[in-house]
C-alpha cells in the first residue's frame, strides 16, 4: 500500500475514536422528502442492519466501493448504496453483518476486509432499518462478483472526487410515489443520495478533520 492510503487509514483510525459529527453531517444531505417522518422515531421495532464503506487503492487513487440496487417495485429501487443489509441470526454481531453482506453482494471475501471503525447509526424510515455503518479497507484491488439478484452493478468512485467542493449538487430523482429535487453527491454522472449520501457526508467530514 502507498503512503497515501496508509495515511488515510491512520487518520481514520484516530478520528473514528473521537466524537463523531453524527446528525450534523447527516442533515447536510438529508432530502426534503425525509422530513415528512418523525424527528425522533421509536426505534424499538427497527430492524438492525449494517453497511461497509470500503476503501482500496488502484493506480495510486484511493477508491470507495458502491453497489447499485436492481430496479424493482420497492422503496430502494435502483438506488446507489454501500454494500450491506439486515442482520441475520447467524451473525455474531452487527459488524459481522456488514462483512457477510459485503461478501454476498460484491464477492469480496470477508476475511480480506480490515475494519477500521464505525460511523454514527442512521435510521431509514421507508424501510424501518437502523443502519450501523462500518469503515474498512482492502490491501489489494478487489475482483467483484455481484450478487445476481440483489445487485445491479458494483462500481467504485475516487475518494478525491468525493472530496471536491462541487461534488455535492441538487438533482431530481424519481421513485414509485415521488419526484423530488434532492441534495446528493454527483460523481461520474451518478446520483448518490438518501441514506447513503448522509452516511457518506459524515465519512467525508471525518476525513477532512
Amino acid at each position: 500500500m502507498s503512503q497515501k492510503i496508509q495515511s488515510l487509514i491512520m487518520r481514520l483510525q484516530q478520528q473514528l475514536r473521537q466524537p463523531l459529527p453524527g446528525a450534523g453531517a447527516h442533515q447536510r444531505l438529508m432530502p426534503e422528502i425525509r422530513r415528512r417522518y418523525p424527528v425522533s422515531p421509536d426505534l424499538s421495532a427497527a430492524m438492525p442492519s449494517s453497511v461497509m464503506a470500503l476503501f482500496f487503492e488502484q493506480a495510486n487513487d484511493v477508491r470507495l466501493v458502491f453497489i447499485q440496487r436492481p430496479f424493482y417495485n420497492g422503496v430502494h429501487s435502483g438506488q446507489i448504496a454501500f454494500p450491506g443489509g439486515r442482520a441475520e441470526k447467524c451473525d455474531a454481531d452487527i459488524c459481522q453483518t456488514a462483512l457477510r453482506e459485503t461478501e454476498e453482494e460484491t464477492g469480496i471475501s470477508a476475511k480480506d476486509i480490515k475494519v477500521i471503525g464505525q460511523l454514527s447509526d442512521l435510521y431509514i424510515p421507508p424501510s424501518n432499518f437502523l443502519v450501523h455503518p462500518f469503515v474498512g479497507y482492502l490491501t489489494h484491488e478487489p475482483h467483484f462478483v455481484p450478487d445476481p439478484v440483489e445487485v445491479q452493478e458494483v462500481f467504485t468512485v475516487k475518494l478525491d472526487d468525493l472530496l471536491q467542493p462541487d461534488a455535492i449538487k441538487m438533482r431530481t430523482v424519481t421513485g414509485s410515489d415521488y419526484t423530488a429535487d434532492v441534495p446528493c453527491f454527483f460523481v461520474d454522472n451518478r446520483i448518490i443520495w438518501g441514506a447513503t449520501s448522509m452516511i457518506l457526508s459524515e465519512l467525508i467530514e471525518v476525513i477532512r478533520r
